[in-house]
């Protein structure tokens, strides 16, 4: 299976957001850490963590 287009935009999107963390306010992370979670639980309730496994793993490490 190859991977979604959009769900890999999606992800690049989050990846660049990552490269600001440490200039977020409070709100501004808590939003990010949502929006993450939030792309984490779309790849696994659409049962796709298989193909998706490094970025789910880049997403844990950025949680972190």
């Amino acid at each position: 299976m190859k991977k979604d287009e959009r769900l890999r935009g999606e992800f690049s999107l989050l990846k660049e957001r990552a490269k600001d963390v440490g200039r977020m306010t409070k709100e501004e992370l808590y939003k990010f850490s949502d929006d993450l979670i939030g792309f984490r639980d779309k790849v696994l309730e659409n049962r796709l963590g298989h193909i998706y496994t490094d970025e789910l793993l880049e997403i844990y490490a950025i949680l972190d």
